[in-house]
């Protein structure tokens, strides 16, 4: 177990004890949806049948229950499209969920509730969403973003505020932190970095320090970041 100055007293902790709330979760969910795959679900499309794809990273996971809650709820919204937009069905949705967990022990619990997600993706009424998960024990201050947080598009620069820039037809790339001020301090330029990849950063309960300029949201306890 690393050592950070901001853990609790047992030296193991850089997050709250309390969960996420499955409201929060829900709620999320249901704002990624709305403006990001109605696009992708509209009647008569000349799209191609292509696959499209979601990334949900949850930094600090825990036990991953709210990383699968916040999946099944983006789950639940794709398939409720599906059922209300004449062949909206062409457009498959594939998640690609990761989990970041420092406690090893967490990380076993995490795997063990990924089985039971899978199994529910996977079922026939689940269709037409897929979804993967992956959950490593890294220090996201040293690791290779091009493994974890792959580039979706150019990085303007961040020196200004923009205005809120459209927001993009395609599934979005999304990393949820739910950590205490202290860590998201430490991790800032780190979370910048990712932001200019052109993911989201959704920040529970607290902002990031220094990203005024680019919170654009606010759902429920959670606020969002892009560019």
């Amino acid at each position: 177990m690393m050592e950070f100055p901001f853990q609790w007293d047992d030296g193991q902790f850089i997050s709250p004890f309390i969960a996420s709330s499955e409201e929060d979760m829900e709620m999320l969910a249901g704002w990624l949806v709305a403006p990001y795959l109605t696009a992708n679900t509209t009647p008569n499309s000349t799209a191609t049948a292509r696959r499209l794809e979601m990334r949900l990273t949850d930094l600090g996971c825990g036990d991953a229950t709210a990383l699968l809650s916040l999946a099944e709820y983006v789950q639940k919204g794709w398939q409720e499209l599906g059922t209300t937009v004449e062949n909206s069905s062409q457009r498959s949705l594939h998640l690609l969920i990761t989990g970041v967990e420092l406690d090893d022990a967490l990380l076993v619990k995490a795997e063990e509730s990924a089985a039971s997600f899978a199994m529910r993706v996977a079922s026939p009424t689940s269709s037409p969403v897929s979804a993967e998960t992956h959950f490593v024990s890294v220090d996201i201050r040293v690791v290779d973003l091009d493994v974890y947080f792959p580039r979706r598009m150019p990085c303007p620069s961040l020196l200004v505020s923009t205005p809120a820039s459209p927001l993009p037809p395609s599934p979005p790339y999304v990393l949820y932190v739910y950590l205490l001020p202290e860590a998201l301090e430490t991790l800032r330029e780190k979370l910048v970095e990712v932001l200019c990849r052109g993911w989201m950063v959704a920040s529970n309960r607290w902002t990031i320090p220094g990203l005024d300029h680019l919170l654009k949201e606010r759902v429920g306890h959670i606020h969002i970041y892009y560019q």
